[in-house]
């Protein structure tokens, strides 16, 4: 199993502190993943606007075709059902409906055998009709995200143990998500994370 994480920026900044790093990321965060179990196998690519969006999620389709599974994360700034990508003047915000015709548009069957994890605020606390209709959409096994505001740090922490578990489980994704929550249920809840817990 591999991860494909599509980031959009953080916050704006100045071209001086862009070109000095001074940025937030979650790159770090996957590089360190990948010092303490080298197994971890990952993509990183970022997207700002709808055009850019849509060249990260035909590269994804063209690597998955060489591995049969992977986990989707799209990692930004979001609010309920929606992922933002950009941001000051060029803040675009998505739906899930919109985002799910932008996936489905590349493939209808996108995210067959993949895992859908949305790395933002709140995303998740869109109703279960929406859910489902992405699900649906782009075919993908599950979807995984929080469905509140969360702070970095925190979210950092369930993810890192989180991206472990898929990575060593030798179980189906539910098992494996069920098993993760019951053990860290604490973090789950502080967290507000969910996932959707049927396949159809």
């Amino acid at each position: 199993m591999k991860f494909f994480v599509v980031e959009s920026d953080w916050e704006e900044l100045s071209e001086e502190a862009y070109s000095n790093g001074r940025r937030k990321s979650i790159l770090p965060f996957l590089e360190f993943i990948k010092t303490i179990n080298p197994s971890f196998g990952f993509a990183f690519k970022t997207a700002n606007t709808e055009q850019e969006l849509r060249y990260c999620l035909k590269k994804f389709f063209d690597m998955k075709q060489l591995e049969e599974k992977y986990i989707l994360v799209f990692s930004g700034h979001g609010k309920q059902g929606t992922f933002i990508i950009g941001t000051g003047e060029e803040e675009k915000e998505l739906t899930l409906e919109k985002l799910s015709e932008i996936c489905a548009s590349i493939d209808k069957n996108i995210f067959k055998n993949t895992v859908v994890h949305f790395d933002s605020c709140s995303v998740f606390r869109a109703s279960v009709k929406k859910l489902n209709d992405f699900k649906d959409k782009t075919n993908a096994e599950t979807l995984m995200g929080f469905s509140k505001k969360v702070e970095f740090v925190d979210s950092c922490a369930l993810e890192l143990m989180l991206f472990e578990d898929l990575l060593t489980s030798n179980k189906d994704i539910f098992t494996t998500l069920q098993r993760f929550y019951d053990n860290n249920e604490g973090l789950c809840e502080k967290n507000q994370f969910n996932w959707m817990k049927y396949n159809k």
